[in-house]
């Protein structure tokens, strides 16, 4: 992972939606560069796995969950859980598309 322009995002909570997506991917990898802990979530599973892969492989502390944005609940416990796991969150970005 190269530099990002972010600015210092070190000992931040970051969750990243549609994380696996072209624009939820590049935000993900914009601030893990910037230094976050990143909250990731995506309803593609299978895809998921790699992404959290490839960003522990880097040396990013990243939590990964396969939500449905559509279920509050789930949307609830994704954010319980990275409270429990990384303390406050600092940051959400939506990159997920709802479509009926």
């Amino acid at each position: 992972m190269g530099t990002s322009n972010l600015e210092d995002y070190t000992d931040k909570t970051v969750i990243v939606t549609g994380a696996c997506g072209g624009i939820g991917s590049v935000t993900a990898e914009a601030f893990a560069q910037a230094g976050a802990r990143l909250g990731l979530c995506d309803i593609r599973q299978d895809k998921l796995g790699a992404t959290g892969k490839k960003f522990r492989e880097a040396g990013v502390n990243a939590f990964c969950s396969a939500i449905d944005l559509a279920d509050e609940d789930q949307v609830r416990e994704f954010c319980r859980a990275i409270s429990k796991e990384f303390g406050a969150i600092d940051c959400v970005v939506n990159a997920v598309g709802i479509v009926d």
